[in-house]
This record gives structure tokens, C-alpha cells and sequence, in this order.
């Protein structure tokens, strides 16, 4: 819960390099060790637009394939996914 925090709080600084670091240690610590509340599909398009801002484009499809990868572990269709 502490790397989700720290991840909206840079986002909303527009800290973006320091928020995609966030954002990529909340990724590792959920597949490591389970985080009940993890929900990418709410933060990856952060990390998205911060990859672009950042000129770090050539990252954007792991980011990608990590969230249909996780959408697919947890039955998550195109109809339940967030509008945004």
C-alpha cells in the first residue's frame, strides 16, 4: 500500500520520473508478495503518459503487456474494465 501511495503522490507533483520508479516497484512488490488492492488499471495510464513526457517510449509495451497479462489472471473483460 505504501508504492501505491507514494505512486499518486508523484503523480500528482508531476514527478514522473520518480513516479514510474513508484510505479514499477508497486508492480514487482504485488507479483511478489500479493497485494490484494493491486489494480494496474488504474495507474498504468499514468505511468503511460509519464513514459511519453519522459521520452521513454520504447517502455511502454511492458507496461502494456503487464496489464493485459494481469487483466487475463483475473478475468477482467473489455465490459469491467475502469472507462477511463
Amino acid at each position: 500500500e505504501h508504492y501505491s501511495g507514494v505512486r499518486y503522490v508523484l503523480a500528482c507533483q508531476g514527478k514522473d520520473d520518480e513516479m514510474v520508479e513508484a510505479a514499477e516497484q508497486l508492480w514487482h512488490y504485488a507479483a511478489e508478495y500479493g497485494f490484494s488492492r493491486h489494480d494496474p488499471n488504474w495507474y498504468v495510464r499514468d505511468v503511460v503518459r509519464a513514459l511519453y513526457r519522459l521520452d521513454r517510449c520504447n517502455e511502454l509495451p511492458i507496461w502494456l503487456e503487464r496489464l493485459v497479462g494481469w487483466q487475463r489472471e483475473h478475468d477482467q473483460v473489455d465490459g469491467s474494465l475502469p472507462d477511463e
